[in-house]
């Protein structure tokens, strides 16, 4: 968990850089094949975003990233 934590760090400033939709597609897309388009970026989202709020907490992103570290 620390290394995947660590990963996420190391991709922070990126988001901050890129904006908003550059920095999500670079980090939800970077290690997993998946559909880049507004539309499959908004899909990736949602899956993401449990509680349905239009952002992503924490918890959110801890379960997300749980998620693909066991799945690898």
């Amino acid at each position: 968990v620390l290394a995947v934590l660590g990963k996420l760090a190391s991709r922070l400033p990126s988001v901050t850089s890129l904006g908003t939709r550059a920095g999500f597609q670079a980090f939800f897309g970077a290690d997993i094949a998946m559909d880049k388009s507004d539309a499959g970026l908004a899909k990736a989202f949602k899956k993401i975003d449990l509680d349905g709020s239009g952002t992503l907490s924490t918890s959110e992103l801890r379960t997300y990233i749980l998620e693909v570290k066991q799945a690898s």
